[in-house]
């Protein structure tokens, strides 16, 4: 009886210790990672998803991986929180061993890592502006130890990134002042211009930072009457927004400019603040027959629909 128990102990312990063998064995494989990505912001130009086809580039920064450098990622799904996966023919990243390890990221992929910026051509619409919506991210992960079930390994090399802007928002809202039509204001005969802010830069993966081309002179003849815009209401209630992805840049020098029947109308005290990667600036000015008036300047983060939060968002006053 006795040499039986024995046996069974000893059949009991050999199938622990090839189950546990199991579980070495699977975490010793090499795992892809897996890359998944939100926004810290939930808006992306006006709408707040990630669209089929968006690619990223991804860098492992760790000193030993230097083969694994601005891989482009794409994602098959419309969300605001998505899957990328490798783009053809780049191989995956693979964990092979245990070692923590930090990823890069940033949107939208160049296959040089580098980006050249033009704004003034590509605040018609979202699609252009989403060329323009330059994004980063940073985040670790790290495959467990021996002995981890296959959902705490898939788990543990999952790499989840936060994107933030490094762009700056400007939203202009303009009301329909006193002895003013709104025809007259928002007709085909009425004419807007933003002058004195700068449109070229450029976006470096390698450090992050986008910047004006030190060479680059402010645009003084920008037309934004047809770029994109939002019409609200009708008569005297009827309000036009336009909402513009820019270079962080001082405004020191920008003018809003309306030419309206024959008449022009000038403003250069709305627009006096800064523009800082990741936040919006949003100015309300109301336009009546004799003047442009600023009814309200604010900065905010950008990261709701209208731009604002009313913990973070800083009052300016009329200006």
């Amino acid at each position: 009886m006795k040499a039986k128990l024995f046996m069974l102990a000893a059949a009991a312990s050999l199938l622990a210790a090839c189950s546990d063998n199991d579980n070495i064995q699977n975490n010793s494989e090499k795992v892809a990672a897996q890359f998944t990505a939100s926004m810290q912001s939930t808006t992306r130009a006006n709408e707040q998803t990630w669209h089929e086809n968006d690619a990223i580039g991804i860098t492992c920064t760790n000193d030993d991986a230097a083969n694994y450098i601005n891989k482009q990622y794409v994602t098959t799904e419309e969300a605001a929180s998505v899957t990328f996966k490798p783009a053809a023919d780049v191989e995956p990243y693979l964990f092979e061993d245990v070692t923590k390890r930090v990823f890069k990221a940033y949107y939208p992929w160049q296959a040089t890592g580098k980006m050249e910026i033009e704004t003034s051509k590509n605040n018609a619409d979202i699609d252009g502006q989403k060329t323009i919506d330059v994004m980063t991210a940073e985040a670790s992960a790290q495959k467990p130890a021996f002995g981890a079930t296959a959902e705490e390994i898939k788990k543990g090399t999952t790499v989840n990134f936060n994107f933030t802007h490094k762009m700056a928002k400007l939203v202009i809202t303009i009301k329909v002042g006193n002895e003013m039509e709104a025809d007259n204001l928002f007709g085909k005969n009425a004419t807007y211009h933003l002058n004195g802010l700068i449109h070229d830069g450029t976006f470096d993966s390698a450090n992050d930072e986008v910047q004006l081309k030190p060479d680059a002179a402010a645009n003084d003849n920008w037309e934004i009457t047809g770029l994109n815009k939002v019409d609200n209401g009708t008569g005297k209630d009827m309000t036009r927004t336009y909402t513009f992805i820019l270079l962080p840049q001082k405004m020191t020098n920008a003018t809003f400019v309306l030419n309206a029947n024959g008449k022009k109308f000038v403003n250069t005290t709305a627009f006096g603040k800064e523009m800082k990667p990741g936040m919006q600036n949003n100015v309300t000015l109301t336009i009546s027959k004799y003047e442009i008036k600023v009814e309200g300047s604010t900065i905010s983060k950008w990261n709701t629909e209208d731009g604002f939060t009313s913990d973070e968002e800083t009052m300016l006053g009329n200006e």
